[in-house]
C-alpha cells in the first residue's frame, strides 16, 4: 500500500510564497490579498507585530489608496488588534490550526 504524500504547503512554505507574490511583479490584487495574509499569519500565528506592520507598510507605499490595506494597518492604532486574531478565512483557520498541532 502506498502512503499519500503530503500536498499541503508549511507554514514557512506559504510565507515564502506569498512573499514572493509581494516581491514580484505580481497584480495589485494578489499584492494585496498576499500582504493581508501575510500580515495576519505573522501576527496571530507567529505573533510578531512588528513584521505584520511591515508587509501592509510595504505594501501600501505601492498602492495608498488601497482600503482594505489602509483599514487594516489603522488597526494597528489600537494595540488590543495586535493581540487578537481576526479575519480568519477556511484556509487562514487551517493554517492556525497546523501552528497550533506544531507546537
Amino acid at each position: 500500500m502506498r502512503t499519500q504524500p503530503n500536498l499541503r504547503p508549511t507554514l514557512d512554505e506559504t510565507i515564502r510564497f506569498l512573499e514572493r507574490h509581494i516581491d514580484g511583479n505580481s497584480s495589485r490584487a494578489l499584492d494585496v490579498q498576499s500582504a493581508l495574509r501575510l500580515e495576519e499569519i505573522y501576527r496571530a500565528i507567529k505573533k510578531d507585530t512588528g513584521k505584520a506592520r511591515a508587509v501592509l507598510e510595504r505594501v501600501l507605499e505601492r498602492y495608498p489608496d488601497d482600503q482594505l490595506l489602509s483599514g487594516r494597518f489603522e488597526r494597528y492604532r489600537d494595540t488590543s488588534f495586535c493581540s487578537t486574531s481576526l479575519f480568519l478565512d477556511g484556509s487562514q483557520a487551517r493554517l492556525v490550526g497546523l501552528a497550533r498541532a506544531a507546537r
